[in-house]
């Protein structure tokens, strides 16, 4: 036996050493030695194939771990068998190992390593378990070349040594990639893979199965492989998507389906401990498509908690690319709820959602297509996205996320929540609620953008939804508007009622980018009392209209007024040019003139002092042209004002304006009788010079006082009116002289039975009680003088003329 030729029997196998060996060999000259075959592992006398030439192999196996044989030939049709449970030709027993079968075809020219996947034998062993291997043809003439590669892997090192982790729904498994080979590139980085490890899996319930791998110290992917030993023999093959411990991977299977999850690195170094979690869920039966869609209800206000994405697939129907088609979507991967809102009222309809497990998206549609066709058509598809819930306020669920949508009563609404990604899934919250118009910033009437606009309103049937805090009680029911400024300019705004108070708060900024929420602006309007801002074009606001209390409500009308901002007239620098002319009589407007905060009457002498004069001001200049007195009076029927004359303050720049004195008057309505006349309640009289320049300003007394008005201004010489009367002293005795040739007739006396002449006037204090005589005498003319008192008497009653009129021969007493 000495000559015998190795690998004939058992006890002279051919020996393989180490971890990776390839051997080409050859059957021609060997012997059936009736060992091999693959029918009956437990019966060697028993064999339907293995009937060509046989040759053995003895392998030990280097470190515990999994041996994977291939083998393949060209020439011959034929078996690969692993045995250590069999009888040598003697009867000795071969005890160390299970006898395990493959069948192998012609070789592959691409990749001489992967010899032919189809013959692999797959084996768990031990360090220095010994292994008997067997080539044989499956029929008597069968014999030739071939090829054999064997290998033992680590566990995990492969998809031949995946670590089967078995069928439990939920499992959790503590794995390593340092030390292990790189042997698949999964295409989750850009740049090649790191160290990879393998588990196989077997689906527990018809569903989804979801896997992430976590780890603290690299950043580990994972992919799902399937298909491994297909009938069209093409391998295992790569599901779509790669999982994270942020985004798990999501697929949808069925019971039994067999896979592999692969877990890598970024590259080379990024390896190191992790942990692999696999979840595999049963399928809802509610919320997964429009007909069987959970049911909201139609109550006014839906809260629900505890809803959950955990076990639903990804639907196709949401997503928020693109909403005219429902193929194109960049987001709305994840797991999808499907949920049924019938609304109860027409009005508005706010729709939010948060969660603290996932990103996702919220999308409103009644626009789609149910599974088999059906057209889904009263609605229009919306998307809001939705991050953490709010801990503050749980109602206020996520403010971004927020959908509106204007609804009528008994429209359907189908609501999905979806992850944005694969794996995108978990608990979230919902808020479904149907406002009246008005009812919050939600449900706002929108309000058009004309410069100005009046509109009715009543607070009669809806909530108190805010509190202004601008009554000391609770306030009362809320309506709301939204406006955006259609000027650059200033925004006055106030509400009036017949029937209740109404107040009034302006707020913006509903969806900051800091998240603010929306923000009150200074201040409490009423109809007495308007705000004015300053707005930019485009500016978007919320009008908050409430009463005092619970009864306070009812009808009202709102009024808007978007004036351009004034260019001129808004500081000393650019005032409105009045001219010099001797009479001024000018229409203006400080609607969209700022509170420039220079006028006020208060206290003369201090600027910074001032009571009333927070309106809008105008600014005007005027030059004296000729000395005398000067007269300006204003009017209003808009608002009630201040008219201010000033030459001694200051340019915005500290430039001090020095030629003149500050002076107030109040004014208020015009007079339908003289238009001239303006309002003498605010005329104000200043002694001038020729070429003096005077500012005038004419502001409101509060904010939001603003509006229309007119001035007149007129330059007198002394003595032509009552306000440029010549002052006489106060002596008991006296004779002056005058002159009317250039004086106006300014004065209807009665003295004469036709027209008056030209008049000058005088003013006189009386200086004792008793009898006063006054005559006028002329070489030129006839003369004649009347007697005026009173002409600014505290009752406002005007000038009055005292009975008789005097003249040289016979002076009035």
């Amino acid at each position: 036996m000495s000559n015998e030729q190795p690998g004939t029997r058992l006890s002279n196998a051919i020996p393989l050493v180490g971890a990776k060996k390839l051997v080409n060999g050859s059957t021609v000259g060997y012997p059936d030695t009736r060992l091999s075959g693959c029918a009956d592992p437990a019966d060697f006398n028993n064999k339907t194939f293995g009937d060509g030439a046989d040759i053995i192999y003895k392998y030990t196996v280097p470190f515990t771990g999994v041996v994977s044989i291939q083998a393949c030939s060209n020439a011959f049709q034929a078996t690969l068998t692993v045995v250590g449970n069999g009888v040598e030709e003697d009867g000795t027993p071969i005890v160390n190992g299970n006898l395990i079968c493959g069948y192998f075809d012609s070789c592959s020219t691409d990749n001489p390593d992967l010899l032919d996947p189809t013959s692999q034998t797959v084996l768990d062993v031990t360090q220095g378990q010994v292994l008997f291997i067997l080539i044989t043809g499956q029929e008597a003439t069968d014999q030739g070349p071939f090829r054999l590669l064997v290998e033992t892997l680590k566990p995990g090192a492969g998809e031949f040594a995946a670590t089967y982790l078995g069928s439990n729904p939920k499992y959790t498994k503590a794995g390593i990639t340092t030390g292990m080979p790189n042997t698949y590139t999964a295409g989750c980085t850009t740049g090649s893979d790191g160290p990879d490890m393998w588990y196989s899996y077997s689906a527990n319930v018809t569903g989804l199965l979801r896997v992430k791998a976590c780890s603290a110290g690299f950043g580990p992917s994972v992919v799902i492989r399937t298909d491994a030993f297909s009938s069209s023999g093409g391998g295992i093959a790569q599901l779509p998507g790669c999982g994270s411990c942020d985004i798990p991977l999501v697929v949808s299977i069925k019971q039994d389906d067999f896979v592999y999850f692969v877990v890598s690195g970024s590259g080379p170094t990024d390896k190191g401990a992790f942990t692999l979690t696999v979840e595999n869920t049963r399928l809802p039966t509610t919320g997964t498509k429009f007909s069987n869609a959970i049911d909201l209800g139609s109550t006014k206000k839906v809260v629900r908690n505890g809803l959950s994405s955990l076990t639903y697939p990804d639907t196709m129907l949401s997503g928020c690319a693109d909403p005219e088609y429902y193929d194109n979507k960049t987001y709305g991967d994840g797991g999808d709820v499907i949920m049924k809102y019938t609304v109860p009222f027409t009005g508005v309809v706010s729709i939010q959602a948060c969660s603290d497990a996932f990103q996702a998206t919220l999308t409103v549609v009644g626009n789609g297509e149910e599974e088999d066709g059906t057209p889904i058509v009263n609605g229009t598809l919306i998307c809001g996205y939705f991050d953490s819930c709010s801990a503050d306020n749980p109602d206020l669920l996520d403010p971004t996320s927020q959908t509106i949508l204007p609804v009528t009563q008994g429209q359907v609404l189908f609501i999905l929540v979806t992850g944005q990604s694969v794996g995108d899934y978990g608990p979230f919250r919902l808020l479904v609620e149907d406002l009246k118009p008005g009812e919050s910033e939600f449900a706002a009437l929108e309000l058009d953008s004309s410069a100005t606009q009046v509109v009715s309103g009543d607070s009669s049937s809806l909530p108190d939804s805010y509190t202004s805090n601008c009554s000391a009680g609770a306030d009362g029911p809320d309506v709301w508007y939204s406006y955006s400024a259609n000027v650059t300019g200033l925004l006055h705004v106030k509400v009036c009622s017949d029937t209740f108070t109404p107040t009034f708060v302006l707020r913006t900024d509903a969806f900051s980018s800091s998240g603010g929420g929306i923000a009150q602006l200074a201040g409490c309007g009423s109809c007495e009392t308007p705000l004015t801002v300053s707005v930019k074009k485009d500016d978007f606001f919320y009008v908050v209209v409430s009463g005092s209390g619970p009864t306070d409500k009812g009808a009202f009308t709102l009024t808007i007024d978007n004036a351009l901002a004034a260019t001129t007239g808004t500081k000393f620098s650019n005032a409105i040019d009045l001219g010099s002319a001797a009479k001024v009589l000018q229409n203006y407007t400080s609607a969209g003139s700022p509170d420039i905060l220079l006028s006020g009457c208060a206290d003369p002498e201090y600027y910074d002092n001032k009571t009333y004069g927070d309106g809008g001001d105008v600014i005007m200049k005027y030059t004296v042209p000729f000395t005398g007195v000067v007269s300006i009076q204003a009017c209003s029927d808009a608002f009630q004002a201040t008219l201010t004359v000033v030459g001694n303050g200051e340019e915005e720049d500290g430039t001090p304006i020095v030629n003149g004195t500050l002076i107030c008057g109040y004014f208020d309505s015009c007079s339908a009788d003289n238009p001239d006349l303006l309002d003498p309640t605010s005329q104000t009289i200043l002694p001038v010079t020729q070429g003096q320049v005077l500012f005038i300003l004419v502001t409101g007394q509060s904010v939001g006082d603003y509006g229309p008005f007119r001035l007149l201004v007129e330059t007198l010489k002394p003595g032509e009116s009552e306000f440029a009367a010549l002052e006489l002293d106060s002596s008991a005795t006296q004779v002056v002289s005058g002159d009317s040739s250039d004086y106006p007739d300014s004065y209807t006396s009665n003295c004469s039975a036709g027209a008056d002449g030209p008049d000058v006037w005088f003013s006189y204090a009386v200086p004792a009680t008793g009898n006063m005589t006054v005559s006028a005498c002329s070489e030129a003319f006839n003369p004649k003088v009347a007697l005026r008192t009173d002409a600014k008497s505290a009752g406002g009653g005007g000038v009055v003329q005292l009975p008789g009129c005097g003249t040289c021969d016979e002076p009035l007493t």
